[in-house]
């Protein structure tokens, strides 16, 4: 076990140090300046003590080169993230740019979203994010003509700032805009189409042209609409097709991995161009340049997510030890791609498809043997149903630690979804494929896109009906980042159990399992009985009662379902709070400066608008006065401090908030 992971994998012990400085430069902002010159003067250092551990093999300190080594990478990769933090434009300012679209990114019920590169600028002050990307939201009712990917703007609107979220556990739709390098958003008041000016049209450009040409030639050939959105999820890797119940569906039946491109889709690819290739081509060099290429062409087709350059890498190398003939260790493999990725761009770090994937693979390594040797049939079709069930419940080992603390919700019957739906991915890529390569050939694409249509629709009703099944999906389950560590403490210890097969490696693992148990439990005690919510946004005012009876949600008018969902869902998950929340509407003055509510017995004041000498006034005493000003706080007889945010109970669990929220486009 030890060889596995340290003297067969050397990538294992780059990568941790490096994952590790990252992390750490995120949180202390340190400047690049100085972080530069340390990481110069380490690795100086380590190339200088290395040197006189090589005339003298023989020193006892050898250990001291290791220990250096992994200090160089921690320094490393906090001067790697100071050195690429993204650029962003934090402001509400009018302004006027001149972009090129890049692709369709989605929509909302009143703007359509575009990615777009800025070209120019009408200020000093912004030239620094030339050739930057963003999202603009352009107005349904005012677009004047379809915009295609390449198409040059010139638009005026509002610049959207980067707020931070309003309520702990609340999804930070900032920070996951930075990380993936969105430099500005802009609602698009105005904006002139120009005629293409000759400039710089790049490789991605091509193809996003090209996925809106097989976008076209699809639905000319009878592809249907459900059908072209989970093509275009599973192959070409836009999910913004894909309508809210589907994406549901999907996620509660446990297939979301098969619309995500990953692994498995990379390897089908892999292996059909390779067949393709090593069938028209006898050159080996020729084959393996032919290969890389094609692989590396996809990964750009699909947009790079973190699953794609991890398989795309894996398999790069694989192809690269076939041509020199080196052994690979898969450990070693994983490490290597998560190193070069991180080099590629550190923000990755946090990328949940980034870590989804790689455990997954890990545990699949570490467990799938272990797993498929527990049942053996002679029989062909039962085998194969046994190592599809063993593939699934090992990746589910290594992603669900990950899944619960993001998403809060299991899959009950992820493993029929997988028997069903897993042979019919190849396929559906095979057919995608020629479809992609045939594409010019109508006569061709007339037979190829029907029985694409049926094996999508098969798809897409399957997951249906599986998501519809009673208790298909587990949700609001609490879970927090210190049990998904001690999840993953377990199995390491449990991996170690299986391969040294002691009295002290099984006292270790039951010692694991204890601690993991208690930790589930103490977060039980950690979540209040019952809390009361309440804040204030640009559309009105909404109070929120929970204990575990009760879920309601009193709320203006103006706001929607979809709006509270936006406020509450993290506070919700995060706490187990599984009741059904009731909306009541209409039941709150939009510009009222005191509101009264009486809620489960208990009676609250809420005070907008900064009138602090009014509370002073009320005669009535109750239970709670909760005032909304930035400047105020909530006022009750302990006065404790908290402004939006009072939980019953358990005080030090309140929260203090000082910003207002403006609702996302």
């Amino acid at each position: 076990m030890v060889k596995l992971f340290l003297s067969d994998s050397p990538f294992l012990r780059l990568v941790l140090p490096l994952i590790t400085g990252i992390w750490l430069s995120g949180k202390t902002q340190l400047p690049s300046f100085y972080l530069t010159g340390i990481s110069i003067l380490l690795f100086i250092l380590f190339a200088g003590f290395y040197y006189y551990y090589q005339l003298k093999p023989t020193f006892r300190l050898g250990f001291v080169a290791g220990l250096l080594m992994t200090i160089c990478m921690l320094s490393f990769g906090a001067t790697l993230h100071a050195l690429r933090k993204p650029l962003f434009i934090d402001s509400n300012e009018m302004a006027v740019f001149k972009v090129q679209v890049i692709s369709f990114v989605g929509e909302t019920d009143i703007n359509n979203k575009y990615e777009a590169s800025i070209i120019d600028v009408s200020k000093d002050t912004l030239t620094s994010y030339i050739k930057e990307s963003g999202i603009i939201y352009l107005s349904k009712n005012s677009q004047k003509q379809e915009i295609k990917a390449g198409t040059n703007l010139y638009i005026s609107g509002q610049l959207l700032s980067f707020e931070p979220p309003t309520l702990p556990f609340q999804f930070d739709y900032s920070d996951y805009l930075k990380n993936n390098r969105v430099a500005f958003r802009m609602i698009v008041k105005d904006y002139q189409v120009l005629v293409d000016e000759g400039e710089f049209i790049s490789l991605r450009l091509y193809l996003e042209k090209f996925k809106e040409y097989l976008n076209k030639r699809f639905i000319e050939y009878g592809l249907g609409q459900e059908e072209l959105a989970i093509l275009n999820a599973m192959f070409l890797g836009d999910k913004y097709q894909l309508s809210l119940e589907q994406k549901q569906a999907f996620t509660q039946a446990g297939a979301m991995h098969l619309l995500a491109v990953s692994g498995l889709h990379v390897g089908i690819i892999y292996l059909i161009v390779s067949w393709l290739f090593r069938l028209m081509i006898r050159n080996k060099v020729a084959v393996f340049i032919c290969v890389f290429i094609m692989l590396w062409l996809y990964a750009l087709l699909t947009g790079f997510s973190a699953s794609v350059l991890r398989a795309t890498i894996m398999f790069s190398v694989i192809e690269i030890g076939k041509f020199s003939q080196r052994r690979i260790t898969i450990v070693n493999l994983l490490s290597a791609s998560m190193f070069i990725i991180l080099l590629i761009d550190p923000l990755f770090i946090y990328s949940i498809g980034f870590w989804l994937s790689h455990c997954a693979v890990a545990s699949i390594v570490l467990f799938y043997p272990y797993v498929n040797r527990l049942v053996y049939f002679s029989f062909p079709p039962f085998r194969w149903f046994w190592s599809i069930l063993a593939l699934s419940v090992t990746a589910q080992l290594g992603a669900i630690p990950i899944s619960l603390v993001t998403f809060h919700q299991f899959p009950v019957f992820f493993i029929f979804t997988n028997w069903l739906l897993i042979p019919v991915v190849t396929p559906v890529l095979v057919l995608a494929l020629l479809s992609a390569l045939l594409s010019p050939i109508g006569i061709l694409l007339s037979v190829i896109v029907p029985a694409l249509n049926d094996l999508l629709g098969f798809m897409n009703n399957i997951t249906h009906l599986i998501s519809n099944l009673p208790y298909s999906s587990i949700t609001q389950i609490p879970f927090t980042w210190w049990q998904m560590l001690f999840f993953y403490s377990f199995l390491v210890v449990l991996i170690i159990r299986l391969e040294v097969q002691t009295l002290k490696s099984l006292r270790l693992l039951l010692l694991m399992a204890i601690l993991f148990v208690i930790c589930l439990h103490v977060n039980r005690f950690l979540v209040p009985d019952e809390g009361l919510i309440a804040v204030e946004t640009e559309k009105g005012t909404f109070v929120n009662y929970f204990n575990p009876n009760v879920n309601e949600v009193y709320m203006v008018s103006e706001l929607t379902d979809k709006d509270i969902d936006w406020f509450l869902s993290g506070v919700w998950q995060s706490y187990g709070i599984h009741s059904k929340p009731l909306y009541y509407k209409d039941c709150m003055e939009i510009d009222s400066l005191c509101i009264v509510k009486v809620i489960d017995g208990k009676s609250i004041l809420i005070v907008r608008n900064g009138v602090e000498e009014e509370v002073d006034k009320v005669k009535m005493n109750f239970d709670f006065i909760v005032n909304l000003s930035p400047k105020d706080r909530i006022i009750n007889n302990e006065d404790n401090g908290f402004k939006s945010i009072m939980l019953y109970e358990k005080p030090y669990l309140c929260f203090y908030e000082e910003k207002k929220y403006e609702l996302k486009p």
